[in-house]
């Protein structure tokens, strides 16, 4: 009888203030840490999405380039030793002296734009001979704002350097994609025959690059980048990814590292 009186008076009592406080510690425990753990897995996400689009966006840009994406609604013609570029049109036929040379990617902290590059066709002061270098073409950029493309960097992104693969000291503020030249002893790719896209640098500080589309070039010479070039990104949530473009003996190639696969550079930017 008294077993039975004690068992019913532990049923009535339920449940003390210890214990309830035990429990609700538990349970904070395990909602934060699945909370961190979400968190940490979206942050990831965001970072690979951000990561992927950059890349699809530098390829999109090397396509534009390899399949000669000269813009619209523009004058060009040779001047000199350069070119003149004008809006709006002319008459059919009207560009006759200037080529297609390319596209120039200006990095800046937040973003970045795509410019068209023209320059010269025949060496200057000729009619027939044609140019063998970025000297002779005179690069210039189509800055008109209908020629122009600005990207964003997803997620709150930020880009931290860009950097040479092969040389970590010399950093870019702007990578190029620059046709191949007809009249160079390179004209030809080794592996295809045919002409190819090359890989050019502007070197200087991609964070404090000038958001100006016609000062990319500034004087500022254009080097071939045989070795390729890191672009260093932060995510908004902290995390580091890279973007190198033109390794591995190509110049147009691009690959993505994420989180700790990123090199000693990029995490260290």
């Amino acid at each position: 009888m008294n077993r039975r009186k004690t068992a019913r008076v532990v049923l009535q009592r339920g449940y003390t203030i210890v214990e309830v406080l035990v429990v609700m510690t538990v349970t904070g425990v395990l909602f934060v840490s699945v909370a961190f753990l979400l968190n940490g897995r979206q942050g990831e996400n965001e970072t690979t999405q951000t990561a992927r689009t950059m890349e699809a966006q530098i390829q999109s840009t090397v396509s534009d380039v390899a399949s000669g994406d000269y813009p619209s609604g523009i004058t060009c013609v040779p001047t000199g030793a350069g070119i003149s570029i004008t809006a709006p049109a002319h008459t059919a036929g009207a560009n006759k002296g200037c080529i297609f040379l390319g596209k120039i990617i200006n990095l800046h902290n937040k973003d970045f734009n795509v410019v068209t590059a023209l320059g010269r066709q025949y060496a200057a002061g000729t009619t027939s001979v044609d140019v063998k270098n970025l000297t002779e073409a005179a690069p210039a950029v189509v800055n008109f704002p209908t020629a122009i493309s600005t990207y964003s960097y997803t997620n709150e992104a930020r880009i931290l350097e860009a950097v040479s693969v092969v040389d970590a000291t010399v950093s870019y503020r702007a990578i190029a994609f620059i046709n191949e030249l007809g009249g160079g002893v390179t004209a030809l790719s080794t592996s295809s025959g045919s002409r190819g896209v090359e890989l050019y640098g502007i070197a200087g500080s991609a964070s404090t690059n000038s958001t100006a589309p016609g000062a990319i070039l500034g004087g500022t010479p254009m080097v071939k980048i045989d070795g390729g070039v890191r672009l260093c990104f932060e995510g908004g949530n902290g995390a580091k990814f890279e973007v190198t473009v033109g390794a591995d003996g190509d110049q147009t190639n691009t690959n993505v590292l994420i989180h700790k696969g990123v090199s000693d550079v990029c995490e260290d930017a």
